[in-house]
């Protein structure tokens, strides 16, 4: 059997490294059909290395025949399947209470049918079903408990520390996230391994995960040494995003000003300029998105964003003046403490004329 394998290691080399039209013919004609049929048929007879025997290709003349059957064959359409009407979303959209998110969790753990992807899945079912009891603190901490102790929950943490390291990031971040909100103890081994993995795979996060991990730290008073070293790694790796300011803006930019938000509070007060210059220009852009489709920004927004520019980030003349048009336009619907913060706000606001602080001395008095 290893020397088969060997031989078809070779015949695969070979086949890169033959560039004669008469040696490739030679070789390709006689040499492939051999090894194929003997190492189709050894697999064959064996249960453990059982595979399918792969269909012969045509007669191929030169190297450029063989990469256009390759692109053929990569590009080759499959039919589709038919839809499954088991899905995990339909199946966690027919639990209605907390318990039958726990057994479907075990159910699905038993029969080896919890896959990696579905992680966040189940964890926001669950916090999203913790929400719920917002107005009763009792019957929250409670719940919380029920979940911890749970011998299903258990066994999917246990699944979930293997499997945290090959998550994709934002999966990761959430899984952060939602652990935050469940409450799980930060000196928890389950915390802990969540932190390393997002320590090792820190290079492959985008700026919204990072404003996903910073928000789940926020949920936790008191950091361990592990969530204090995570947050330095996630600033320094913002800051080498920083430098190519297009390729930052370009993927942090975006209508709801949420990432903006969350990164201005992150960075903002303890980033380099280039850091919060990027922050800047994506507000900009997040700005010029909205304008685009047509979609205008309320009072509230425009309230959040120049306080932000007055206490965490550089001034910008586009965004102060798009930020005052929008206040002019509603300032009949500003309720007091919207006029609180806006005066707050503009305080310390520069690229704003005489006239303008004018107008925002009428407004935050009436």
């Amino acid at each position: 059997m290893e020397f088969i394998k060997r031989l078809y290691i070779s015949r695969r080399r070979m086949l890169v490294l033959c560039t004669s039209t008469n040696s490739f013919k030679n070789f390709l004609n006689l040499q492939t059909l051999k090894v194929d049929h003997i190492y189709g048929k050894l697999l064959s007879t064996s249960a453990a290395f059982y595979c399918p025997r792969q269909l012969i290709p045509p007669p191929l003349q030169n190297v450029s025949e063989l990469i256009d059957y390759a692109n053929k064959q990569i590009f080759l359409s499959r039919p589709n399947e038919p839809e499954d009407t088991t899905t995990t979303p339909k199946l966690l959209s027919g639990c209605a209470s907390l318990d039958d998110i726990l057994n479907l969790i075990g159910d699905m753990h038993h029969s080896n049918k919890l896959w990696n992807e579905e992680f966040i899945m189940y964890m926001h079912a669950l916090s999203q079903h913790i929400d719920s009891y917002d107005h009763d603190l009792d019957c929250k901490e409670d719940l919380l408990q029920l979940i911890l102790n749970n011998e299903n929950f258990q066994a999917f943490l246990q699944k979930m520390m293997v499997a945290s390291i090959y998550l994709k990031s934002t999966d990761l971040a959430w899984l952060l996230w939602t652990i935050g909100k469940l409450e799980i103890p930060e000196q928890s081994f389950v915390v802990k391994h969540i932190l390393i993995s997002i320590q090792k795979r820190i290079n492959d996060f985008f700026p919204k995960d990072v404003s996903i991990c910073y928000a789940a730290l926020r949920k936790y008073e008191n950091m361990t040494p592990e969530m204090k070293a995570v947050h330095a790694a996630l600033l320094m790796h913002l800051e080498n995003m920083a430098k190519d300011e297009e390729f930052f803006v370009a993927v942090t930019a975006e209508r709801n000003l949420k990432t903006f938000f969350s990164l201005a509070r992150f960075a903002g007060r303890i980033g380099s300029p280039d850091l919060r210059r990027c922050l800047v220009q994506t507000c900009v852009a997040s700005f010029k998105l909205r304008q685009k489709v047509n979609e205008p920004l309320n009072a509230k927004l425009a309230i959040t964003v120049l306080h932000y520019l007055s206490y965490y980030l550089y001034h910008n003349k586009f965004l102060v003046e798009t930020a005052m048009k929008t206040i002019q336009e509603n300032k009949d619907t500003l309720t007091d403490v919207e006029k609180k913060h806006l005066a707050k706000a503009t305080s310390g606001l520069r690229y704003m004329n005489d006239w303008d602080h004018q107008k925002l001395l009428k407004i935050t008095e009436t």
